[in-house]
């Protein structure tokens, strides 16, 4: 064999391993996850009560419920907005 090709053959070999078992040997801990970020990105049922609103209001724009059905769905949404409101202890 001629000598260039055993180079690139071990180069390809040294290659193909270090992509192969870097992540074996690497450490586990995710460089893009942040704990304390994560936290700040909690489930908020306010939130979640007045995005709901928000898309009835556009279910409404678009013609996809009566009038009727928005102001019932909406007063209801928001009933349970204020609750929770009144509920949560950071507000």
């Amino acid at each position: 064999m001629e000598p260039i090709l055993v180079l690139c053959t071990v180069i390809s070999l040294i290659i193909a391993l270090w992509v192969g078992y870097r992540p074996l040997i690497s450490s586990n801990e995710n460089k893009y996850y942040n704990q304390e970020e994560q936290k700040a990105h909690r489930f908020d049922p306010k939130v979640a009560l007045l995005e709901a609103i928000a898309e009835l209001e556009q279910d409404c724009k678009l013609g996809h419920l009566s009038k009727e059905e928005f102001e019932r769905l909406s007063l209801e949404y928001k009933r349970e907005y204020l609750n929770a409101k009144k509920a949560s202890p950071e507000s």
